[in-house]
Protein backbone atom coordinates (compact mmCIF):
# COMPACT_ATOMS: atom_id res chain seq x y z
CA UNK A 1 0.00 0.00 0.00
CA UNK A 2 2.85 2.41 0.90
CA UNK A 3 4.71 1.64 -2.33
CA UNK A 4 1.59 2.21 -4.41
CA UNK A 5 0.96 5.53 -2.67
CA UNK A 6 4.57 6.63 -3.19
CA UNK A 7 4.52 5.66 -6.88
CA UNK A 8 1.23 7.47 -7.49
CA UNK A 9 2.49 10.58 -5.71
CA UNK A 10 5.75 10.59 -7.68
CA UNK A 11 4.08 10.19 -11.09
CA UNK A 12 1.40 12.76 -10.31
CA UNK A 13 3.80 15.32 -8.90
CA UNK A 14 6.13 14.84 -11.85
CA UNK A 15 3.34 15.84 -14.25
CA UNK A 16 2.16 18.66 -11.98
CA UNK A 17 5.78 19.85 -11.71
CA UNK A 18 6.02 19.84 -15.50
CA UNK A 19 2.98 22.11 -15.56
CA UNK A 20 4.63 24.46 -13.07
CA UNK A 21 7.87 24.37 -15.04
CA UNK A 22 6.00 25.55 -18.12
CA UNK A 23 4.65 28.43 -16.05
CA UNK A 24 8.24 29.44 -15.37
CA UNK A 25 8.42 30.62 -18.97
CA UNK A 26 5.51 33.00 -18.34
CA UNK A 27 8.08 35.25 -16.72
CA UNK A 28 8.97 36.27 -20.28
CA UNK A 29 5.63 38.11 -20.33
CA UNK A 30 7.16 40.72 -18.02
CA UNK A 31 9.11 42.07 -21.00
CA UNK A 32 5.83 43.43 -22.39
CA UNK A 33 5.06 45.55 -19.31
CA UNK A 34 2.73 45.01 -16.35
CA UNK A 35 -0.63 45.40 -18.11
CA UNK A 36 0.29 43.21 -21.06
CA UNK A 37 2.02 40.66 -18.84
CA UNK A 38 -1.15 40.15 -16.82
CA UNK A 39 -3.28 39.74 -19.95
CA UNK A 40 -0.85 37.20 -21.42
CA UNK A 41 -0.39 35.30 -18.17
CA UNK A 42 -4.14 35.04 -17.63
CA UNK A 43 -4.81 33.77 -21.16
CA UNK A 44 -1.93 31.28 -20.91
CA UNK A 45 -2.89 29.85 -17.50
CA UNK A 46 -6.71 30.08 -17.62
CA UNK A 47 -7.17 26.32 -18.28
CA UNK A 48 -5.04 25.60 -15.22
CA UNK A 49 -7.68 26.82 -12.77
CA UNK A 50 -10.40 24.91 -14.58
CA UNK A 51 -8.44 21.67 -14.88
CA UNK A 52 -7.08 21.54 -11.34
CA UNK A 53 -10.39 22.70 -9.94
CA UNK A 54 -12.16 19.84 -11.72
CA UNK A 55 -9.48 17.33 -10.71
CA UNK A 56 -9.47 18.09 -6.98
CA UNK A 57 -13.28 18.00 -6.90
CA UNK A 58 -13.28 14.41 -8.19
CA UNK A 59 -13.31 11.03 -6.43
CA UNK A 60 -14.86 11.96 -3.10
CA UNK A 61 -17.30 9.05 -2.92
CA UNK A 62 -17.22 5.56 -4.41
CA UNK A 63 -20.56 4.15 -3.21
CA UNK A 64 -23.98 5.23 -2.03
CA UNK A 65 -23.51 3.11 1.08
CA UNK A 66 -22.48 4.81 4.31
CA UNK A 67 -20.09 3.44 6.95
CA UNK A 68 -21.46 2.58 10.36
CA UNK A 69 -20.10 4.66 13.28
CA UNK A 70 -16.44 3.92 13.88
CA UNK A 71 -15.86 2.13 10.56
CA UNK A 72 -13.21 3.71 8.36
CA UNK A 73 -11.15 3.51 5.17
CA UNK A 74 -7.90 5.07 4.03
CA UNK A 75 -7.66 5.37 0.26
CA UNK A 76 -4.85 6.47 -2.07
CA UNK A 77 -5.86 7.45 -5.58
CA UNK A 78 -5.20 9.69 -8.53
CA UNK A 79 -7.60 12.05 -10.26
CA UNK A 80 -7.09 13.65 -13.65
CA UNK A 81 -8.96 16.28 -15.66
CA UNK A 82 -8.81 16.42 -19.46
CA UNK A 83 -8.44 19.82 -21.15
CA UNK A 84 -10.65 20.31 -24.24
CA UNK A 85 -9.03 21.21 -27.56
CA UNK A 86 -10.41 24.75 -27.57
CA UNK A 87 -8.58 25.56 -24.32
CA UNK A 88 -5.18 24.37 -25.53
CA UNK A 89 -4.53 27.61 -27.47
CA UNK A 90 -5.44 31.29 -27.24
CA UNK A 91 -5.56 34.11 -29.77
CA UNK A 92 -2.87 36.69 -28.94
CA UNK A 93 -4.59 39.32 -31.08
CA UNK A 94 -7.88 39.13 -29.17
CA UNK A 95 -6.86 39.58 -25.51
CA UNK A 96 -6.48 43.37 -25.52
CA UNK A 97 -2.71 43.88 -25.65
CA UNK A 98 -1.44 47.45 -25.89
CA UNK A 99 -0.33 48.65 -29.31
CA UNK A 100 3.32 48.64 -28.23
CA UNK A 101 3.27 44.81 -28.23
CA UNK A 102 2.81 43.30 -31.69
CA UNK A 103 3.10 40.00 -33.45
CA UNK A 104 6.33 39.72 -35.41
CA UNK A 105 5.82 39.43 -39.18
CA UNK A 106 5.06 35.85 -40.13
CA UNK A 107 4.11 34.73 -36.60
CA UNK A 108 0.85 32.91 -35.98
CA UNK A 109 -1.65 34.63 -33.73
CA UNK A 110 -2.47 31.33 -31.94
CA UNK A 111 -0.33 30.64 -28.87
CA UNK A 112 -0.32 27.50 -26.71
CA UNK A 113 -1.83 27.64 -23.25
CA UNK A 114 -0.11 25.81 -20.41
CA UNK A 115 -1.73 22.57 -21.66
CA UNK A 116 -0.93 23.26 -25.31
CA UNK A 117 1.81 22.01 -27.61
CA UNK A 118 5.35 21.71 -26.26
CA UNK A 119 6.72 24.28 -28.71
CA UNK A 120 7.39 28.04 -28.39
CA UNK A 121 4.48 30.30 -29.22
CA UNK A 122 4.46 33.28 -31.59
CA UNK A 123 7.17 35.93 -31.46
CA UNK A 124 6.07 39.26 -29.97
CA UNK A 125 7.99 42.50 -30.49
CA UNK A 126 7.90 45.21 -27.83
CA UNK A 127 8.23 48.85 -28.89
CA UNK A 128 8.70 52.18 -27.12
CA UNK A 129 8.57 55.77 -28.40
CA UNK A 130 11.74 57.88 -28.10
CA UNK A 131 10.95 61.13 -26.21
CA UNK A 132 13.27 63.19 -28.47
CA UNK A 133 12.32 62.02 -31.98
CA UNK A 134 8.85 60.65 -31.21
CA UNK A 135 9.88 57.63 -33.28
CA UNK A 136 9.16 54.06 -32.26
CA UNK A 137 12.05 51.79 -31.37
CA UNK A 138 11.99 48.06 -30.74
CA UNK A 139 13.34 47.49 -27.24
CA UNK A 140 12.97 43.71 -26.91
CA UNK A 141 11.12 40.65 -28.17
CA UNK A 142 10.05 37.28 -26.81
CA UNK A 143 8.16 34.14 -27.69
CA UNK A 144 5.08 33.22 -25.72
CA UNK A 145 5.89 30.10 -23.69
CA UNK A 146 5.40 26.53 -24.80
CA UNK A 147 2.78 24.31 -23.22
CA UNK A 148 3.54 21.03 -21.48
CA UNK A 149 2.37 18.97 -24.46
CA UNK A 150 -0.10 17.01 -22.32
CA UNK A 151 -3.78 18.03 -22.08
CA UNK A 152 -4.10 16.47 -18.65
CA UNK A 153 -4.07 17.76 -15.05
CA UNK A 154 -3.28 14.97 -12.54
CA UNK A 155 -3.68 15.14 -8.75
CA UNK A 156 -2.58 12.19 -6.61
CA UNK A 157 -3.83 12.23 -3.02
CA UNK A 158 -4.97 10.23 0.00
CA UNK A 159 -8.35 10.29 1.76
CA UNK A 160 -9.56 9.13 5.15
CA UNK A 161 -13.28 8.35 5.50
CA UNK A 162 -14.86 7.69 8.92
CA UNK A 163 -18.43 6.69 9.76
CA UNK A 164 -20.30 8.97 12.15
CA UNK A 165 -23.85 8.87 13.53
CA UNK A 166 -27.11 9.16 11.55
CA UNK A 167 -25.67 7.47 8.45
CA UNK A 168 -23.12 10.21 7.95
CA UNK A 169 -19.43 10.06 6.97
CA UNK A 170 -16.62 12.53 7.49
CA UNK A 171 -14.10 12.66 4.65
CA UNK A 172 -10.64 14.25 4.85
CA UNK A 173 -8.21 14.25 1.93
CA UNK A 174 -4.69 15.55 1.59
CA UNK A 175 -1.42 15.76 -0.30
CA UNK A 176 1.40 16.16 2.23
CA UNK A 177 3.70 19.12 1.64
CA UNK A 178 5.91 17.92 -1.19
CA UNK A 179 8.77 19.35 -3.21
CA UNK A 180 9.99 18.46 -6.70
CA UNK A 181 12.91 20.69 -7.66
CA UNK A 182 11.77 24.30 -7.19
CA UNK A 183 8.13 23.24 -7.09
CA UNK A 184 6.26 23.02 -3.77
CA UNK A 185 2.69 21.75 -3.38
CA UNK A 186 0.18 20.75 -0.74
CA UNK A 187 -3.55 20.04 -0.65
CA UNK A 188 -6.22 19.46 1.97
CA UNK A 189 -9.95 18.96 1.78
CA UNK A 190 -12.90 18.12 3.98
CA UNK A 191 -16.35 16.77 3.17
CA UNK A 192 -19.52 15.22 4.54
CA UNK A 193 -21.54 12.38 3.05
CA UNK A 194 -25.06 11.56 4.23
CA UNK A 195 -27.64 8.92 3.31
CA UNK A 196 -30.84 10.60 2.15
CA UNK A 197 -32.80 7.41 1.50
CA UNK A 198 -33.67 7.21 5.22
CA UNK A 199 -35.55 10.54 5.06
CA UNK A 200 -37.76 9.81 2.05
CA UNK A 201 -40.50 7.26 2.84
CA UNK A 202 -41.19 6.46 -0.81
CA UNK A 203 -37.62 5.25 -1.38
CA UNK A 204 -36.74 4.00 2.12
CA UNK A 205 -37.12 0.39 0.96
CA UNK A 206 -35.47 0.95 -2.41
CA UNK A 207 -32.79 -1.60 -3.39
CA UNK A 208 -30.52 1.35 -4.21
CA UNK A 209 -28.39 3.28 -1.74
CA UNK A 210 -28.81 7.01 -2.27
CA UNK A 211 -26.46 9.55 -0.75
CA UNK A 212 -25.52 13.22 -0.99
CA UNK A 213 -22.12 14.78 -0.34
CA UNK A 214 -20.56 18.23 -0.15
CA UNK A 215 -16.83 18.94 0.02
CA UNK A 216 -14.30 21.77 0.01
CA UNK A 217 -10.64 21.59 -1.08
CA UNK A 218 -7.64 23.90 -1.01
CA UNK A 219 -4.68 23.37 -3.38
CA UNK A 220 -1.52 25.48 -3.05
CA UNK A 221 1.62 25.51 -5.16
CA UNK A 222 4.78 27.60 -5.32
CA UNK A 223 7.34 27.67 -8.10
CA UNK A 224 10.61 29.61 -8.21
CA UNK A 225 11.40 31.77 -11.26
CA UNK A 226 14.60 33.18 -12.71
CA UNK A 227 14.33 36.29 -14.89
CA UNK A 228 17.61 38.18 -15.27
CA UNK A 229 18.25 41.62 -16.77
CA UNK A 230 18.67 41.75 -20.54
CA UNK A 231 22.30 41.28 -21.52
CA UNK A 232 24.12 44.44 -22.56
CA UNK A 233 21.47 46.81 -21.13
CA UNK A 234 22.38 49.29 -18.38
CA UNK A 235 20.94 48.51 -14.94
CA UNK A 236 21.28 51.65 -12.78
CA UNK A 237 19.34 50.20 -9.84
CA UNK A 238 20.13 46.48 -9.48
CA UNK A 239 17.66 44.58 -7.32
CA UNK A 240 17.44 41.17 -5.69
CA UNK A 241 16.07 38.91 -8.43
CA UNK A 242 16.29 35.70 -6.38
CA UNK A 243 12.87 36.27 -4.77
CA UNK A 244 10.88 35.61 -7.96
CA UNK A 245 8.14 32.98 -7.80
CA UNK A 246 4.68 32.02 -9.02
CA UNK A 247 1.95 31.31 -6.48
CA UNK A 248 -1.03 29.29 -7.67
CA UNK A 249 -3.80 28.71 -5.11
CA UNK A 250 -7.12 27.01 -5.87
CA UNK A 251 -10.20 26.83 -3.64
CA UNK A 252 -12.78 24.29 -4.84
CA UNK A 253 -16.28 23.17 -3.86
CA UNK A 254 -18.39 20.25 -5.02
CA UNK A 255 -21.83 18.83 -4.32
CA UNK A 256 -22.85 15.33 -5.42
CA UNK A 257 -25.93 13.11 -5.50
CA UNK A 258 -25.17 9.40 -6.03
CA UNK A 259 -27.17 6.18 -6.21
CA UNK A 260 -25.51 2.77 -6.02
CA UNK A 261 -26.34 -0.92 -6.14
CA UNK A 262 -24.21 -3.70 -4.65
CA UNK A 263 -24.16 -7.22 -6.06
CA UNK A 264 -21.83 -9.53 -4.15
CA UNK A 265 -18.44 -7.75 -3.98
CA UNK A 266 -19.10 -5.23 -6.76
CA UNK A 267 -20.85 -1.90 -6.32
CA UNK A 268 -21.88 0.17 -9.31
CA UNK A 269 -22.79 3.81 -8.82
CA UNK A 270 -23.91 6.82 -10.85
CA UNK A 271 -24.99 10.35 -10.10
CA UNK A 272 -24.79 14.07 -10.72
CA UNK A 273 -22.29 16.65 -9.51
CA UNK A 274 -21.81 20.40 -9.34
CA UNK A 275 -18.23 21.63 -9.25
CA UNK A 276 -16.76 25.12 -8.84
CA UNK A 277 -13.31 26.55 -8.21
CA UNK A 278 -11.52 29.90 -7.93
CA UNK A 279 -7.78 30.21 -8.50
CA UNK A 280 -5.47 33.06 -7.55
CA UNK A 281 -2.30 33.38 -9.61
CA UNK A 282 0.48 35.78 -8.68
CA UNK A 283 3.98 36.55 -9.94
CA UNK A 284 5.83 37.81 -6.89
CA UNK A 285 9.26 39.34 -6.43
CA UNK A 286 11.46 41.77 -8.37
CA UNK A 287 11.62 41.65 -12.18
CA UNK A 288 13.83 43.58 -14.65
CA UNK A 289 12.07 45.19 -17.63
CA UNK A 290 13.90 46.89 -20.52
CA UNK A 291 12.66 50.43 -21.24
CA UNK A 292 13.91 53.62 -22.92
CA UNK A 293 15.37 56.34 -20.69
CA UNK A 294 13.10 59.37 -20.42
CA UNK A 295 16.15 61.66 -20.20
CA UNK A 296 18.80 62.04 -22.90
CA UNK A 297 20.44 60.07 -24.41
CA UNK A 298 17.26 57.91 -24.37
CA UNK A 299 19.15 54.64 -24.45
CA UNK A 300 17.75 51.35 -23.21
CA UNK A 301 17.97 50.59 -19.51
CA UNK A 302 16.53 48.18 -16.93
CA UNK A 303 13.57 49.22 -14.81
CA UNK A 304 12.64 47.04 -11.84
CA UNK A 305 9.02 46.16 -11.04
CA UNK A 306 7.77 44.31 -7.96
CA UNK A 307 4.88 41.79 -7.67
CA UNK A 308 3.71 42.66 -11.20
CA UNK A 309 0.93 40.13 -11.80
CA UNK A 310 -2.02 38.99 -9.72
CA UNK A 311 -5.40 37.80 -10.96
CA UNK A 312 -8.27 35.49 -10.06
CA UNK A 313 -9.98 33.03 -12.42
CA UNK A 314 -12.99 30.89 -11.65
CA UNK A 315 -15.17 28.24 -13.24
CA UNK A 316 -18.13 25.96 -12.53
CA UNK A 317 -19.59 22.94 -14.26
CA UNK A 318 -22.22 20.23 -13.97
CA UNK A 319 -21.26 16.61 -14.48
CA UNK A 320 -22.62 13.08 -14.77
CA UNK A 321 -20.58 10.50 -12.88
CA UNK A 322 -20.43 6.72 -13.14
CA UNK A 323 -18.11 4.15 -11.61
CA UNK A 324 -17.61 0.92 -9.72
CA UNK A 325 -16.08 -0.33 -6.47
CA UNK A 326 -14.67 -3.83 -5.89
CA UNK A 327 -14.41 -5.00 -2.27
CA UNK A 328 -11.99 -7.81 -1.42
CA UNK A 329 -11.92 -8.40 2.35
CA UNK A 330 -10.32 -5.27 3.83
CA UNK A 331 -9.25 -3.94 0.43
CA UNK A 332 -11.22 -1.97 -2.15
CA UNK A 333 -10.49 -0.97 -5.72
CA UNK A 334 -12.42 1.79 -7.47
CA UNK A 335 -12.58 3.64 -10.77
CA UNK A 336 -14.90 6.33 -12.08
CA UNK A 337 -15.38 8.86 -14.83
CA UNK A 338 -17.27 12.14 -15.05
CA UNK A 339 -18.64 13.64 -18.23
CA UNK A 340 -18.46 17.45 -18.10
CA UNK A 341 -16.87 20.44 -19.84
CA UNK A 342 -13.62 19.29 -18.26
CA UNK A 343 -14.06 15.49 -18.08
CA UNK A 344 -12.36 13.70 -15.18
CA UNK A 345 -11.31 10.18 -14.22
CA UNK A 346 -10.34 8.74 -10.84
CA UNK A 347 -8.91 5.39 -9.71
CA UNK A 348 -7.53 4.15 -6.40
CA UNK A 349 -7.07 1.48 -3.78
CA UNK A 350 -8.36 1.50 -0.21
CA UNK A 351 -7.76 -0.35 3.04
CA UNK A 352 -10.08 -0.22 6.02
CA UNK A 353 -12.48 -1.65 8.56
CA UNK A 354 -15.77 -1.59 6.66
Amino acid sequence: MTKIAALGLFIGLFLVSKTASAQNETAEFIKSGITNAELLAKAYSLPLSKAFGAAINTGWITTGQVFQPGRFEIRVFANAAFVPQKDQTFDVSSIGLNSNVRLAPGSSKLAPTVFGADAPGPLLNVYATRPDTKQEEQVTSFNTPAGIGIALAPTPMAQLTVGLVKETELMVRFIPKSKVGDFNVDLWGIGLKHSIRQWIPDIADSPFDITAAVAYSSFRSRYGLQVNPQSGVANPNPADYTNQKINFDTKAFTGQLVASKTISVITGYAGFSYSSAAATTGMLGNYPVTVLREQPPHTRQVQNITDPVSFITDYNQLGITGGFRLKLAAFTLNAEGTWAKYPTVSAGIGLGYH
